[in-house]
């Protein structure tokens, strides 16, 4: 950071400043610059496709008019100023996406170019969290991360800050055509109720996308009726 805020070309600095944008875009390719074009360490797909996306009243910045244009306009001057765009002497170099169909772990840079394979530069956190998501799969992705999610899920559910639920068209008064669609959160709601894992609080509040879970999944909603029946039933047993 403190090579971000004293080495950066001025120009790219005053850009960030004034879109109030780009800065992830600057640091990335300023790190590119900095390691002989080595690629950007992004986060992994599985991760950002877990994200629990909160809804914004005022749109955000992502919602805003150009926003895209922006963005793409920021990674050409970046590149020019940087000296890596496209016929450059140090010009980005092209590198594979995909290195093994498989695994959610394998895309973008192998893992052994990344910067460093040295333990001494891993955290215990982030030794911890490759251990557990080395069997991730496309296949298994979904039936694993979901129990990360659900006390994150939950709160913004309930607080009417995930778009296309019922508690969000109850809290900012809209309908979409979407509101019909099983959201990823509502899914991962509905995983959780099958492994036991929810309330009573959230099991009643699942009545709510019964009807979308229908027209998504017919197997998944037969599940989760007989979920919601067991439950329920033990429920009532323990008052």
């Amino acid at each position: 950071m403190n090579l971000y805020m004293s080495h950066l070309p001025r120009n790219i600095f005053d850009v960030v400043a004034s879109n109030f944008n780009c800065e992830d875009l600057a640091m990335s390719l300023f790190v590119t610059y900095l390691t002989d074009g080595m690629p950007h360490l992004l986060a992994d797909l599985w991760a950002t496709d877990s994200l629990v996306k909160i809804y914004s009243h005022s749109g955000g910045i992502s919602g805003k008019t150009g926003h895209k244009l922006i963005r793409h306009e920021c990674i050409t001057d970046f590149s020019k100023a940087l000296g890596l765009f496209e016929g450059d002497e140090h010009e980005l170099p092209m590198f594979q996406l995909v290195h093994d169909s498989h695994s959610v772990l394998e895309l973008g840079a192998p893992l052994q170019h990344r910067m460093t394979n040295s333990t001494a530069m891993i955290v215990s956190r982030e030794d911890k969290l490759m251990a557990s998501v080395q069997d991730f799969t496309w296949r298994n992705i979904n039936d694993k991360i979901w129990k990360w999610q659900i006390p994150s899920i939950w709160e913004a559910m309930k607080s009417g800050l995930i778009q296309n639920t019922v508690p969000w068209e109850k809290r900012w008064g809209k309908h979409s055509s979407k509101s019909l669609r099983l959201t990823k959160e509502e899914y991962w709601m509905a995983l959780a109720l099958l492994h036991g894992a929810l309330d009573q609080e959230q099991i009643q509040w699942m009545d709510q996308i019964l009807k979308k879970i229908k027209e998504t999944d017919t197997t998944m909603h037969k599940d989760v009726i007989a979920a919601l029946r067991s439950q329920q039933k033990t429920s009532l047993g323990t008052v």
